[in-house]
C-alpha cells in the first residue's frame, strides 16, 4: 500500500518531532506530540554516552575526522552542498558522499560502513531487520520535499497530462503498452522508449508505491525497451535525446534541466492537471507524485564522532539545508521540522544538548524593495545564488537577475535601468562614457576567479592539447582553419563545428583579448560552420552531440557538465598543458584562460536604496559569494579581496 501518511499528511501537519528508531524493530515516524517528551521517551539512553558541548567556530575549525554518508542520488545533492558549506567552517572534517541509490545504501548502512544514509524513502521492515542484526541503531530526520517528475521529449506535443490511472498502465509490470497509441489512439504509433531508475533507487521504490496503490503491481515495467540507471544524467540523456522517450527522477534534475526535457502535468486527487514546483510539492497540490527525504543516521557515529554530531547540527542549522534548499530543487519540509530535527538531535545526544538559535536580524526581516540585476550568464549563478541565499534573511526584498550577457547587462545598467550589472570583463570605456553620459556613477567589486574552458565532444581522441597560437589560429577572425585536420595533418579531415558565445557575451570579450594578444585578430571568427549563442546549454549540447565540435565557455558550465563534454589542457606560459579547475585557476597556472569575474553597482542604488547595500554587503560577508563559491564551480579571488569589498561598501556609504 502505498504510505498516505508521506504523500498527504504530512502537507498538513507540522512535523514537532520524529522518533528514534532503534533495533527494537520500531521504525521513525512523524509524530504531532510534544517533541521533547516524545524524543526522550524514544531514545534509547543506555545506548548514548555522555555527549560534549556544541562546538564554537573555534572548535569547528580545529575539529577533525570523516563523515561517510551514501545513497539516494536524490539526496545527494542537498548531503553534498551542505558538505560543501560545513567545509568552509570544519575544513579538518573530511564528509564524502557516496552515490549508491537509496537501496544500496542501506545496504552499506546496516552493516555499518556509513555513518549517514541518504534516503528518498523510508526504511523498509527487512532493512531495519538487517540493521538489527548487526546492532545497528540509527535517527531518522526529515530533510526536504521533493516531486517526482515525469518527463518527455520536447519534441512531444501530444501528452499534455497524465492521470495516476494512466502512469500505472504505463509503468507497471503487467503493462500491455508498448507504443503511444495503445495509451490513446491519436497520439502516434510509435515504441515508447523507458528510461526508469534501476532496483536500488528510493526513486523507483516510491514510484512502485505509486503504481501499486492504483493497479496493484508491485514493480515497474521490464522490457527490451525500456533503459535502466542509477545515474539520472543517462535518464536525462535519454529523455532529451529521443522524441518518442517517458520517464521519470527527483525535481531537482528536472529543474536544472528544463530546457532539454518536458514535464508532463498529474492529475492530481483534485482531479486538477498540477505541473510540480517547489510551491505545489510543498502545499501537497502535486499528488500522488510528491515525497519526503531523509537521511539516517547510525547512532554511535552520532554519540561518539563529534565531527558527524557536528555535521548534522550544522546540516539542520540556518546556514545547512534551509540556506540551500532553493539552490538544489528541493521544497522545505513543513515549518517547524529542522527545529524539531535540532531538538531530536539534543535527544539522542542524552538531552544535555542546547541548539542555540541565531538571532534574527529585525531590519533585514523587516526590509523590502526590488534589486535589479542583470548581465553575464558566467556571473550569474553567483549572484542567484547568493539572492537565493539572502532570501532567507530579507524575505520581503525581491532580488532579480536577468541574463543578457556582459554587454547586454552594461546596456541597461548604463542608461539607469538596473542596480547591478553582472560582468565577466572589466567595463569597457566607450560604456563608461555611456554611464557618463546618464549620469551613472559606479562601484566595481571582485566577485570570483573562472577559467574559460575549450572543449570538444568526448569522441575526440585527437586533441590532446592546445597552445594559445593554436586557439588564436581555429578562434580568429582571420582564420583559415575549417577543418580539423588544417590543424594537424594527423587530425581527422572533417569539418570543424566551432561553438561560440555571441557579441554580448563577457566570455567572448575575454576570448577576443586573448586571441588578440597572440594573433592581433580583434574579433572572433564568422562562418557558415560556426553557431553563435547567449545560452551557454544550447553551446553545451552543440559540443555534446557532435563529434567534430569546438567551443568554451566558463568552468562553472562545464564543471556541471563534464560527463557530457571534454576539456582541453591548455599549454601556459611556462610551456606546460594545464586542464583547468578550482586549484590551476587561483594560483595562476592556468593561463593565459584565467579570468576575473565582477559586480558593478550603481552608487546611487548604493547610497539611496538600503535594500541594494544590504544585498551588496550580504553578497561579500561569509554566508554569501564566500560561503557558495564551490558550489558554483568558480575559485574565489585572491585572500582578503571580500574584506576589501566590503571597506570599499563601508567607505563608499560614508
Amino acid at each position: 500500500m502505498l504510505r498516505k501518511k508521506f504523500v498527504v499528511m504530512f502537507f498538513v501537519l507540522i512535523i514537532s518531532s520524529l522518533v528514534l528508531s532503534a533495533c527494537s524493530g520500531s521504525t521513525a515516524t512523524p509524530q504531532t506530540s510534544e517533541p521533547e517528551s516524545s524524543s526522550t521517551e524514544t531514545a534509547n539512553s543506555e545506548n548514548v554516552n555522555e555527549p560534549s558541548e556544541p562546538a564554537s567556530d573555534s572548535e569547528l575549525s580545529t575539529l577533525e575526522g570523516d563523515v561517510i554518508a551514501d545513497g539516494s542520488s536524490t539526496v545527494f545533492p542537498v548531503t553534498t552542498a551542505v558538505a560543501e558549506e560545513f567545509a568552509m567552517v570544519a575544513p579538518n572534517v573530511r564528509v564524502s558522499v557516496g552515490l549508491s541509490g537509496t537501496g544500496g545504501g542501506f545496504k552499506k548502512f546496516c552493516v555499518g560502513e556509513t555513518d549517514i544514509s541518504n534516503a528518498s524513502r523510508p526504511i523498509k521492515d527487512e532493512e531495519i531487520e538487517i540493521c538489527q542484526s548487526n546492532n545497528i541503531e540509527f535517527v531518522e530526520f526529515l530533510v526536504a520535499l521533493d516531486g517526482l517528475t515525469v518527463m518527455v521529449n520536447p519534441e512531444n506535443d501530444w501528452l499534455t497530462e497524465l492521470s495516476a490511472e494512466q502512469l500505472a498502465a504505463l509503468l507497471g509490470a503487467s503493462s500491455t503498452i508498448t507504443k503511444w497509441s495503445d495509451l490513446d489512439p491519436s497520439f502516434p504509433e510509435e515504441d515508447i522508449l523507458f528510461f526508469i531508475p534501476d532496483p536500488d533507487s528510493g526513486t523507483r521504490d516510491y514510484m512502485i508505491e505509486v503504481v501499486e496503490e492504483v493497479s496493484g503491481d508491485e514493480d515497474l515495467r521490464q522490457d527490451e525497451n525500456t533503459t535502466f540507471s542509477s545515474d539520472d544524467n543517462v535518464l536525462l540523456d535519454g529523455i532529451a535525446n529521443e522524441k518518442y522517450a517517458f520517464g521519470f527522477f527527483g525535481f531537482a534534475y528536472y529543474i536544472n534541466s528544463k530546457d532539454r526535457v518536458k514535464a508532463v502535468p498529474i492529475v492530481n486527487s483534485d482531479g486538477n492537471a498540477v505541473l510540480p514546483s517547489e510551491e505545489t510539492v510543498q502545499n501537497g497540490t502535486y499528488n500522488p507524485l510528491s515525497r519526503p527525504l531523509f537521511i539516517y543516521v547510525n547512532l554511535n557515529s552520532l554519540t561518539t564522532k563529534p565531527q558527524v554530531s557536528e555535521f548534522v547540527r550544522y546540516y539542520f542549522g540556518p546556514d545547512g539545508g534551509s540556506a540551500i534548499m532553493s539552490d538544489v530543487g528541493y521544497s522545505m519540509p513543513p515549518e517547524g521540522s529542522y527545529e524539531a530535527n535540532l531538538e531530536l538531535l539534543a535527544s539522542a545526544l542524552a538531552g544535555t544538548l542546547t541548539n542555540e538559535k541565531e538571532e534574527s536580524n529585525v531590519e533585514l526581516s523587516t526590509l523590502e524593495g526590488d534589486v535589479i540585476a542583470d548581465g553575464s550568464s558566467t556571473v550569474f549563478p553567483v549572484t542567484t545564488a547568493v539572492a537565493e541565499e539572502f532570501a532567507m534573511v530579507a524575505p520581503n526584498v525581491r532580488v532579480s537577475v536577468g541574463l543578457s550577457g556582459t554587454g547586454g547587462g552594461f546596456k541597461k545598467f548604463c542608461v539607469g535601468e538596473t542596480d547591478i550589472s553582472n560582468a565577466s570583463r572589466p567595463i569597457k570605456d566607450e560604456e563608461i562614457e555611456i554611464c557618463q553620459s546618464n549620469n551613472i556613477e559606479f562601484v566595481e567589486f571582485l566577485v570570483a576567479l573562472d577559467g574559460l574552458t575549450v572543449m570538444v565532444n568526448p569522441e575526440n581522441d585527437w586533441l590532446t592539447e592546445l597552445s594559445a597560437e593554436q586557439l588564436a589560429a581555429l578562434l580568429g577572425a582571420s582564420s583559415t582553419i575549417t577543418k580539423w585536420s588544417d590543424l594537424d595533418p594527423s587530425f581527422p579531415e572533417e569539418d570543424i563545428l566551432f561553438f561560440i558565445p555571441d557579441p554580448d557575451s563577457g566570455t567572448r570579450d575575454y576570448m577576443i583579448e586573448v586571441v588578440e594578444e597572440v594573433s592581433g585578430d580583434e574579433d572572433l571568427r564568422q562562418d557558415e560552420n560556426t553557431t553563435f549563442s547567449s545560452d551557454d546549454n544550447v553551446l553545451l549540447d552543440g559540443i555534446a552531440n557532435e563529434k567534430y565540435a569546438f567551443g568554451f565557455f566558463g568552468f562553472a558550465y562545464y564543471i556541471n557538465s563534464k560527463d557530457r563534454v571534454k576539456a582541453v589542457p591548455i599549454v601556459n606560459s611556462d610551456g606546460n598543458a594545464v586542464l583547468p579547475s578550482e586549484e590551476t585557476v587561483q594560483n595562476g597556472t592556468y593561463n593565459p584562460l584565467s579570468r576575473p569575474l565582477f559586480i558593478y553597482v550603481n552608487l546611487n542604488s548604493l547610497t539611496t536604496k538600503p535594500q541594494v547595500s544590504e544585498f551588496v554587503r550580504y553578497y561579500f560577508g561569509p554566508d554569501g559569494g564566500s560561503a557558495i563559491m564551490s558550489d558554483v564551480g568558480y575559485s574565489m579571488p585572491p585572500e582578503g579581496s571580500y574584506e576589501a569589498n566590503l571597506e570599499l561598501l563601508e567607505s563608499t556609504l560614508n
